[in-house]
């Protein structure tokens, strides 16, 4: 009742739909992010599914009453999804060229509007991206999205429906934990599924526009011009979490901030929120109000604070297999003091921790990923870029969390020792490569008993 008054909705967050799409949210000073959010609404309303359930309510099995609206056309239950529906979720993201803060190569499709050679407004298509894996089926892995095609701004809608419905019909029906638009992808080839794509608008596709350079760390925490003396504020929210505890007030001064000064607020794919609209006479009484509430500026988080991410994992999450968000305080003081140790103190490494191996929090493309295998142990994955675009390598499977300082000692050791100038953690791994590091870490990998290899 409560998502309902506040006008939210939890509606196709799960089920073998389009998902929740993604979009660029920081509105920095010169970009028009309203074509972006025109483009994702544009989206989530066309695939939005038709089945009114989600309002129905019954009552000793009588369908009693539906708070949904009227049906558009009563005669066409599914008009894209059909009968059967799609053989697993299916995920968009719309991302600003230069900015992959919503890791737009881990997507189903991602969408980068930009205009082709001739100057006429589009987007580059991305198909194909995905992070999730199983443990025990090496079927399964992660895989970063191909360049696709460009496709003019009037045809992104009708291509984007060619593609949800190609994975509709050619998605594993089979089995789920390889239904994915990705194994489609990786199996029939990008010139397949760019024909298939041909056929079903009856026209062909134009070949992918050169994308500028993506960025590297992209939070977008701290304060940030939005236009003229309008300002936006990156705020951290620690695994999203907004709550008020003892000591630390954040859900309570965000709200004062939104009452008093914030136009609007948005989410980041990091977990971190942005309070938009603020006038740059009022950023002194915001900075007042977070320190009354004790709540931490972007200046006040130590490095790998500010780049290390978790999944909510146990308890919350049924799929978990061990923690993520609960231990992530003891795994930031690790990493500090190893890290100060080796005078790497103002290294930033883009970690990730997840629960399960199906890497909600990313850990794939990230520089340094962990991810649990048991309920204490887990796998660590190096070599991921922060503009993420390029996926990590297992380097060790197993590690029980008390020995992860041992593994990262040794990664730290190295790195300090043979990057070059300026080469970041996740560069330097992957000119090292996966299987000269997995040479320096055999001590720490664990057989299938649980004991140590020696």
């Amino acid at each position: 009742n409560r998502l309902n008054r506040g006008l939210v909705t939890t509606y196709a967050a799960c089920g073998d739909v389009v998902r929740n799409v993604m979009v660029t949210s920081a509105p920095h000073a010169g970009r028009d992010l309203a074509q972006l959010d025109s483009l994702a609404r544009s989206l989530a309303n066309r695939f939005r599914p038709r089945s009114e359930a989600y309002w129905d309510l019954w009552l000793d099995g009588e369908h009693a009453v539906s708070a949904g609206p009227a049906p558009e056309d009563p005669g066409v239950t599914e008009p894209v999804y059909g009968d059967t529906y799609l053989p697993r979720k299916f995920k968009f993201g719309v991302a600003l060229p230069g900015d992959n803060s919503i890791d737009v190569y881990s997507q189903d499709c991602g969408i980068v509007p930009i205009a082709g050679l001739d100057g006429t407004p589009g987007a580059v298509f991305i198909v194909g991206g995905g992070l999730g894996r199983s443990h025990k089926d090496p079927t399964t892995f992660p895989r970063l999205g191909d360049h696709l095609a460009w496709v003019p701004e009037e045809d992104i809608g009708e291509v984007a429906e060619a593609l949800v419905t190609l994975f509709r019909d050619f998605g594993d029906r089979s089995d789920r934990s390889h239904a994915r638009l990705k194994y489609v992808v990786e199996e029939r080839g990008v010139e397949w599924v760019r024909a298939e794509l041909e056929r079903r608008v009856g026209h062909a596709l134009a070949d992918p526009v050169e994308l500028p350079p993506w960025g590297g760390h992209r939070d977008h925490l701290g304060w940030h011009r939005q236009d003229g003396d309008t300002w936006f504020l990156g705020l951290p929210v620690p695994s999203g979490r907004l709550d008020d505890r003892p000591g630390r007030r954040r859900r309570s001064a965000i709200r004062a901030v939104l009452e008093r000064h914030a136009e609007e607020v948005r989410i980041t794919p990091h977990d971190n929120l942005l309070l938009c609209g603020i006038p740059g006479s009022a950023r002194r009484d915001v900075e007042s109000i977070l320190g009354a509430h004790g709540v931490p500026r972007v200046e006040q988080l130590r490095v790998i604070e500010r780049s290390t991410m978790a999944c909510p994992a146990l308890p919350t999450c049924g799929q978990a297999l061990g923690e993520a968000e609960r231990v992530l305080p003891q795994l930031l003081d690790t990493i500090d003091s190893l890290l100060a140790e080796r005078e790497l103190g103002d290294l930033r490494i883009e970690t990730r921790i997840t629960g399960c191996p199906n890497g909600c929090a990313r850990p794939y493309v990230a520089e340094l990923g962990i991810v649990a295998r048991t309920k204490s142990n887990y796998d660590i994955w190096v070599g991921g870029s922060p503009a993420g675009t390029r996926l990590a390598e297992p380097v060790v499977e197993n590690v029980p969390f008390a020995r992860l300082a041992e593994v990262l000692a040794v990664l730290l050791d190295l790195y300090r020792d043979g990057a070059a100038r300026a080469e970041g953690f996740g560069d330097w791994a992957d000119r090292v490569g996966a299987p000269v590091l997995r040479a320096a870490l055999p001590s720490f990998a664990r057989n299938r008993a649980g004991k140590a290899d020696r």
